[in-house]
């Protein structure tokens, strides 16, 4: 009887206990999704929240990427007219698929993660899911690392710079910043970390997965990724 109560409680958790539970007892949160996932007022939000942020740090975007154009340019050993010409067309691209990007990239990126933890889940440790039920898990859990991007914000602002980061990579100098080191080290950040703890809670509690099964799997694939995007950061 206890555990049918608890289950229709589970239930019947809405959005709101379901955003906070994600921070406070993601268990309890994940529970609910594996019975009723409802996964797509969450990523409504998240996708309003990233487009709301790209809106503030356009500025910030577009000098930071025009910078890096004009010494890829300069490096080519163009003239200053052909490097006008193209940073006018760079900012005029830029102008539209910035947008595009922080709703399309992120579902993107979020369908394609449940993709990835649905194959973890379901082939490699044989549990039986739905991918509605991943996608919920990993909508969810995304809200960690966008508060972290909410609190970066006002300082990424006030410094004119996207390279804010809560990492290791903070300690380290300046003329660093061009390093496989840094660039993995700047990926391993707090809400990057939290949000993987909180992943491999929801993937054993939707998939009745031991979470010990769980985080191997989970971290192994997270180093691969942050270890590939640094050595690629490093050559382009």
């Amino acid at each position: 009887m206890a555990n049918e109560i608890e289950t229709a409680s589970n239930e019947n958790i809405g959005f709101a206990k379901r955003l906070v539970g994600v921070f406070l007892s993601p268990t309890t949160t994940f529970n609910a999704v594996k019975k009723q996932p409802n996964w797509v007022v969450p990523l409504i939000v998240l996708l309003v929240i990233s487009l709301a942020m790209t809106i503030a740090l356009k500025p910030v975007i577009i000098s930071e990427q025009t910078t890096k154009t004009i010494e890829k340019l300069e490096e080519r050993g163009m003239n200053q007219e052909q490097i006008d010409e193209a940073v006018q067309k760079s900012q005029q691209f830029m102008n539209v698929s910035i947008y595009a990007f922080a709703v399309v990239g992120t579902f993107v990126v979020l369908l394609i993660g449940s993709l990835i933890w649905l194959f973890v889940s379901n082939t490699i440790m044989g549990g039986e899911n739905k991918f509605a039920q991943l996608m919920g898990v990993n909508v969810y859990r995304y809200f960690i690392p966008t508060l972290g991007g909410i609190i970066k914000l006002p300082i990424m602002l006030s410094q004119k710079t996207l390279n804010v980061h809560f990492s290791l990579a903070a300690f380290m100098a300046d003329a660093s910043k061009d390093t496989f080191l840094y660039k993995m080290l700047m990926q391993v950040e707090v809400f990057n970390v939290w949000s993987i703890v909180v992943l491999c809670l929801g993937i054993a509690a939707v998939g009745n997965h031991n979470v010990k099964k769980v985080w191997p799997w989970v971290v192994g694939i997270y180093l691969a990724w942050y270890l590939i995007t640094s050595g690629l950061s490093g050559l382009f």
